[in-house]
């Protein structure tokens, strides 16, 4: 697949997209141009390219060729990553708040918005909110203005704790110094 026109990130994807397509679909080029049309499409939204066109060529029986009119992509104007709950004063969490892997003003990407999803899923399960769950987790993209409203609310719950450990064991020896045993 050679790519025309595109910023790297759009080119990648429609390269990475447009591979799964297979020879036998290049036999008739005319009846698998609306297939081609739709994945290109998907690869250029997952980047945040919502108004890209496209002109598909057919270079060979194994190469196809993509000419690419980006427009302007879709800018975050505004993100809420809402924690409650238990998780709400921990720091990890207030870190990702802080940080997370789209900012406003950034190209809207469908795989960092994912990313920061799932690292809020992830804390939960580290950090012991076993309970946690999504309240919302939306996108608003809006065309024109070409505009992206994150919103993220997770609960994460009560955290979760070890009670007391008792240390079983017929030979004291093996258990040793038992201050080494417990975690801190």
């Amino acid at each position: 697949v050679e790519v025309n026109g595109a910023p790297d990130v759009l080119a990648l994807n429609l390269r990475e997209t447009l591979q799964q397509v297979q020879v036998i679909e290049f036999e008739d080029f005319q009846s698998g141009l609306p297939r081609l049309r739709a994945l290109a499409t998907d690869a250029a939204q997952a980047v945040g390219y919502y108004t890209a066109n496209f002109r598909f060529s057919k270079v060979n029986d194994r190469q196809l060729r993509i000419d690419v009119v980006p427009d302007t992509p879709v800018k975050v104007t505004s993100q809420q990553i809402l924690i409650t709950g238990e998780g709400e004063k921990d720091r990890a969490y207030l870190r990702l708040q802080k940080n997370p892997d789209l900012a406003v003003g950034d190209t809207f990407n469908h795989a960092e918005y994912e990313k920061t999803k799932s690292r809020i899923q992830t804390l939960a399960t580290e950090r012991g909110y076993f309970d946690g769950r999504y309240i919302t987790h939306d996108v608003q993209v809006t065309l024109p203005p070409k505009t992206a409203d994150i919103v993220l609310a997770y609960e994460t719950g009560e955290r979760y704790a070890f009670g007391n450990v008792i240390y079983k064991n017929s030979d004291p020896i093996l258990v040793g110094d038992e201050a080494v045993l417990i975690a801190k």
